[in-house]
């Protein structure tokens, strides 16, 4: 591959001393030094420490959380936890406030240098909750483009060697999806609706919600959202916490009441600090929607979604080949 031009330069590029980033820097050390505990913090860095492996995209476990917030997860009503809320002070609403404020500066920077890249290639890990039941771990080559807004996909686990693609304003606003191995010298193409039956029986979202720029301005949505209901949530964000080795910011959102957020109990954001983006992303539902919950398991048995992406390349060039179904590289049939 070739490296693009200037205008395809990774958002992590920079031109001398940047005012924005240090004053978010600053911000951020000031709130995590007000804020929390320096003790606790140091505690929360080491137990979330390689925590969910995604250098394997295999199916890692909920990431160990904070003391301070799993205090008041596990097996606790909604009244036991805002109870524990207001007795012990577990986050006041300057806190929350604090946190999810600097989580949107983090997360509108990204977006706002995503905006300027053509398109990028990742690998992308998926792994959801469907009609009750938790998928298998899929992982995926991908590729996408933001106008026309387009998305290629080649499973590499799960269904290996399935193809997927959509492009915006295209093939009467269908995607086109292939089964892989022997099915795929047999079967020839479907042209699926996005939010159709067929298309969303094995994803919770439509594929046009796909893509880190996407998925970072739903997390921006929620939280924004998230500033209004005030101490009825509570957040927690922590500096240097790591994942694969390297620091990222790490959010956790957590609702003390079901009626705020019917669908979400809980979500742990990691936001690398390179490309302020969000690389992985954990959301938890409600003991009472998941017939198989474990109250003493609550995380890990209420999981609804996990998604991570990993070796994101803005360099890459791409053409509008890439997102064609006569691609020769493609094995989509006519």
């Amino acid at each position: 591959m070739t490296r693009s031009r200037d205008k395809h330069r990774s958002p992590a590029a920079s031109r001398g001393p940047n005012l924005v980033a240090a004053l978010i820097s600053f911000a951020a050390v000031g709130i995590l030094y007000f804020n929390f505990d320096p003790t606790a913090a140091d505690a929360d860095t080491r137990s979330l420490s390689g925590s969910l492996g995604v250098s394997r995209f295999g199916s890692p476990p909920p990431p160990a959380l904070p003391e301070r917030v799993s205090q008041t997860s596990k097996s606790a009503t909604a009244q036991e936890r805002q109870g524990d809320a207001a007795t012990n002070g577990i986050t006041s609403n300057r806190e929350n406030r604090l946190g999810l404020l600097l989580s949107i500066m983090l997360l509108e920077r990204g977006v706002d240098r995503l905006e300027q890249i053509d398109h990028y290639s990742a690998t992308f890990f998926k792994q959801e909750r469907v009609n009750g039941s938790m998928t298998d771990g899929q992982v995926m080559e991908t590729k996408f483009r933001h106008k026309p807004y387009s998305v290629y996909m080649r499973w590499l686990v799960g269904d290996k060697g399935r193809e997927l693609l959509y492009v915006d304003g295209q093939n009467d606003g269908r995607m086109m999806v292939h089964a892989g191995g022997w099915k795929a010298r047999l079967l020839p193409a479907l042209k699926l609706e996005p939010t159709g039956s067929l298309a969303m029986s094995e994803s919770r979202h439509p594929i046009t919600k796909a893509g880190l720029l996407q998925l970072a301005r739903t997390i921006i949505y929620y939280r924004n959202s998230d500033l209004e209901k005030g101490s009825r949530v509570r957040s927690q964000l922590i500096e240097n916490a790591k994942l694969e080795d390297q620091d990222h910011y790490c959010l956790i959102v957590e609702y003390n009441d079901q009626k705020d957020s019917p669908t979400y109990r809980k979500s742990v954001i990691y936001i690398d600090k390179q490309n302020f983006l969000p690389v992985t992303v954990q959301n938890y539902g409600w003991e009472s929607d998941v017939p198989s919950a474990d109250p003493s398991k609550l995380d890990e048995t209420t999981l609804l979604e996990h998604y991570a992406y990993k070796d994101i390349r803005f360099d890459i060039q791409m053409a509008d080949a890439d997102f064609e179904h006569t691609n020769s590289s493609y094995k989509f049939r006519r």
